[in-house]
């Protein structure tokens, strides 16, 4: 057969000294399919919408004009379609690297755009937490003062505590109403007359605590600082929220209590004493 895209298509290879088989395997198409069309076998080609396909990409392989050389390929009247719409094509090796840089490139930039918006989260959720903190503080501060029968209850000499100790003593502790005291190791502790669950949280960075009766009722709600342990003593069940899980370790009754299963975005929620 001597009309065909097949003998320019082996001149041009054999001029590159390069052999069928690598072609095949740089298109990826069988070698008898190479062969084929390099001899204008038609009958052993598959259906010549492909066949041209393979033909541009065989062109194109060879650094060749594929337009013409395709022109040269037979096609059935009927079967003549628009060829950039059914032709496939298998891009070169050269092509294929410049794609799999591209993708590398996309999903650098995705996994930045991810990155920014779970510390946009985490920043948010910080930012709230700080917010409903200091709101519960100002509205302790405009409450009217205890009655006479709570103040009873509370320790008689009342003296005003730093904003970095509370005691809890259950549900109904006014927190404002008790003092506060010092350990020989600077740990800042409170100890009531009924209670023995005890909490001991230290901190490597600032990190926000709140901690909350059964009732819901915010018992301290303050920043956590570096070199100023803090100890409560009091009876549980207490739900505590660290707004900074990863600066903070927790013991409860002399025991560390692991915050890693209860902290989502670097905030810990967990409940103590049931």
């Amino acid at each position: 057969m001597s009309v065909g895209p097949g003998p320019t298509l082996k001149a041009a290879r054999q001029a590159m000294n390069v052999e069928p088989r690598e072609v095949a395997d740089a298109l990826n198409l069988p070698l008898n399919i190479v062969e084929a069309i390099e001899e204008n076998d038609f009958a052993q080609l598959p259906n010549p919408v492909f066949a041209r396909g393979y033909v541009r990409s065989y062109a194109k392989l060879l650094e060749l004009d594929p337009d013409p050389i395709v022109q040269q390929f037979p096609m059935p009247a009927e079967q003549a379609v628009t060829e950039n719409s059914m032709s496939i094509e298998r891009p070169s090796p050269f092509a294929a690297i410049a794609a799999t840089a591209q993708r590398l490139v996309r999903e650098q930039q995705q996994l930045v755009v991810v990155g920014g918006a779970i510390v946009g989260g985490l920043l948010l959720v910080m930012l709230l937490v700080w917010l409903l903190g200091d709101s519960e503080a100002e509205a302790a501060e405009t409450s009217p003062a205890p009655t006479a029968s709570t103040s009873q209850a509370a320790t008689a000499a009342v003296a005003p505590i730093d904003a970095a100790s509370a005691t809890l003593a259950g549900e109904r502790v006014v927190v404002s109403s008790l003092t506060e005291s010092s350990d020989a190791d600077g740990t800042v502790s409170q100890r009531l007359d009924a209670g023995d669950g005890s909490m001991l949280f230290e901190f490597t960075d600032e990190c926000w605590l709140e901690v909350r009766a059964a009732d819901g009722q915010v018992l301290y709600s303050d920043l956590g600082k570096p070199s100023r342990p803090l100890k409560f003593t009091g009876t549980g069940p207490f739900s505590i929220l660290l707004g900074y899980a990863p600066a903070a370790k927790l013991q409860f009754n002399g025991e560390a209590v692991a915050l890693a299963p209860h902290t989502r975005n670097n905030v810990a929620t967990l409940v103590l004493g049931q």
